[in-house]
């Protein structure tokens, strides 16, 4: 049942002074701001060590503190809201002391800033108290901007490019031409295939053709998430495409993910520094509003108080986080571990930026990191990319419909991410913005299933699906992958004659071909 309060005779006080200040209607407002104030500074009460409160004044009822909505009391808002405060069902007593401690705390930060300061002889109240709504209102995500720092536009390869993707039943190559809009108006590829299929070899292949043709001037960046990067296998292509293997647990990433984040406009800045904390959350469902309102602040605190024209790393940030947590009296969570081992482990940067899409990468992700820490890496990344390449102009075809290209992005086990809803929407935005870049996303998956969603068809996006060796040959599965065929009798035959190292295509109508692998190279 809701519960009574003792106000001290003290901050009884204080209420009635901020009340005639302001001119409110009823002394309960008051209480309310001060409460909310409270929560918002994130300070949290040791109730084992907190001072005793038992102190003389008057008893006011629960309504007074929390008012009412439609004749309904808003005592159980607040209580969830401080369950979420201290991430745990508080009792009854429990929530009753802190109530009144963060009432305290509350009273005594109004007090200090406009009391004490005497500043209600003018205005300046009320921009303190709008100062206090406009901070509260950062912790609601209303927009979907992505605006960021401009940057010196990424040179695109303007020729057309093509590859050999296998050899069909009349031993004919099947020719690709990926950026030929009069064959395709979207270059994402998805591959479907179980393990033993070739889907890694092909896109290696696929890879190391593009790289030839374009004598190395359209670079990629490729996400192994079952981190075989160390592998004897891996050595030949890496060498056949000049392209620098890194183990991110090892070697760490030295990139500075922050850097794309706006150092001029504070608006923009506030912008960028959300998608940064959205890809986080994405994948670590576990931060709430508290957690990455938290983030915020301590992001925003780095960039006020770094350099100019210097991103702050996430080594800075994690002492800022450290800093944070001891001042408010906030315990270890899931938060300052995030941002722990991104910046110990993970990114290893300095400020001397890497420009990642001027050369090849192959990220290796070691099983030995958590789950949780491989697709963390592999979203802040792709957000990072994201964020780069939409500050360049769209890319413009010429006369003969050849759209340049920019950038290549490789994601293995695409269906790791598939699965998570959050992780989904930013691989939607992901495929849906860059394609007007010049950047192509290939993803590999282990069937036709991954990609299609409840939320999202994935193949929507993908104007070449590639359906290799599969476990489930279910006919409608795989004909909602590829796309409807001419003969369902012909696609039918297809998917029996479907083994390792064979795939279907649909392009004019559905083919049987034996992909090329890169290991059957001699390079």
């Amino acid at each position: 049942m809701p519960f009574r309060i003792k106000i001290s005779d003290q901050n009884q006080d204080i209420i009635r002074k901020l009340t005639n200040l302001f001119n409110f209607s009823h002394e309960g407002i008051i209480s309310n701001i001060s409460i909310s104030v409270s929560l918002q500074s994130n300070y949290h009460f040791d109730l084992e060590h907190a001072e005793n409160t038992n102190t003389t004044g008057q008893y006011v009822r629960a309504e007074i503190f929390f008012g009412k909505m439609s004749g309904i009391s808003n005592y159980i808002i607040y209580k969830a809201l401080f369950d979420q405060h201290y991430r745990r069902n508080l009792s009854e007593k429990e929530f009753a002391k802190l109530v009144k401690l963060h009432l305290q705390h509350g009273l005594k930060i109004l007090s200090d800033n406009i009391i004490d300061k005497e500043i209600g002889i003018t205005t300046s109240h009320y921009d303190f108290l709008i100062s206090i709504i406009k901070k509260g209102t950062e912790l609601i995500d209303d927009t979907k901007s992505r605006a960021i720092t401009p940057i010196k536009d990424i040179t695109a390869y303007p020729q057309p490019i093509s590859f050999d993707l296998g050899e069909t039943e009349e031993k004919e190559s099947l020719t690709i031409r990926l950026n030929d809009l009069k064959e395709f108006d979207s270059h994402h590829i998805a591959i479907a295939g179980m393990t033993g299929s070739g889907k890694t070899e092909i896109v290696k292949d696929i890879l190391y053709q593009i790289y030839q043709q374009t004598n190395g001037q359209l670079n990629f960046i490729f996400f192994d998430y079952k981190g075989e990067g160390k592998s004897e296998k891996i050595f030949p292509f890496l060498k056949a495409t000049d392209c620098k293997n890194i183990d991110v647990l090892q070697d760490g990433f030295k990139v500075n993910p922050l850097s794309y984040i706006c150092l001029k406009n504070e608006r923009v800045r506030r912008y960028n520094i959300k998608s940064f904390i959205d890809a986080i959350a994405s994948i670590e469902t576990k931060l709430g509003t508290v957690q990455k309102h938290t983030l915020q602040t301590v992001l925003s605190n780095c960039f006020d108080k770094g350099e100019e024209n210097i991103h702050p790393t996430l080594q800075e940030v994690f002492r800022e986080l450290q800093d944070y947590y001891e001042e408010n009296n906030i315990k270890i969570d899931t938060l300052y571990t995030i941002i722990d081992d991104l910046s110990r482990d993970i990114f290893r940067t300095s400020n001397e930026e890497k420009k990642v899409y001027e050369k090849n990468l192959y990220l290796s992700l070691p099983k030995t990191l958590s789950d949780t820490l491989r697709q963390l890496f592999v979203f802040i990344t792709l957000n990072y990319l994201l964020s780069i390449f939409n500050t360049c102009d769209d890319v413009v075809p010429n006369s003969d419909r050849i759209n340049p290209l920019r950038y290549i992005i490789v994601i293995d086990e695409a269906h790791v991410y598939l699965k998570n809803k959050n992780a989904r929407k930013i691989l939607e935005e992901l495929l849906r913005v860059i394609r007007s870049k010049g950047v192509v996303v290939i993803m590999i998956s282990q069937g036709p299933s991954d990609y299609k969603r409840s939320d999202f068809d994935f193949a929507s996006q993908v104007k070449l699906p590639i359906c290799l060796n599969i476990k489930d040959k279910d006919y409608k599965l795989i004909k909602s992958f590829i796309g409807t065929p001419k003969s369902e009798h012909h696609l039918r035959q297809l998917i029996e004659s479907l083994d390792n190292g064979r795939g279907i295509i649909n392009i004019k109508e559905p083919q049987l071909i034996s992909i090329k692998q890169f290991w059957k190279r001699s390079v």
